[in-house]
């Protein structure tokens, strides 16, 4: 799965959390959320639990497909 890097990034700023605490926080690895931070794509179930950590619904940090 593939997280809207710009999403992430944004939501990470307006809770005012590092890396490190958003990983402390959904309890996945710093790594897993650098790659999500640069558009690579993770696991489904680190990309809920980065979302439930940033108190977001997994639908507005997932990257839309194009119509």
């Amino acid at each position: 799965m593939i997280l809207d890097r710009v999403s992430v990034i944004a939501a990470m700023a307006k809770k005012n959390i590092t890396i490190a605490e958003l990983s402390s926080l959904s309890t996945v690895s710093i790594s897993t959320i650098g790659a999500a931070r640069c558009g690579r794509g993770i696991t489904k179930n680190s990309a809920k639990r980065i979302a439930s950590a940033l108190d977001i619904p997994l639908e507005e940090l997932t990257v839309k497909a194009s119509e």
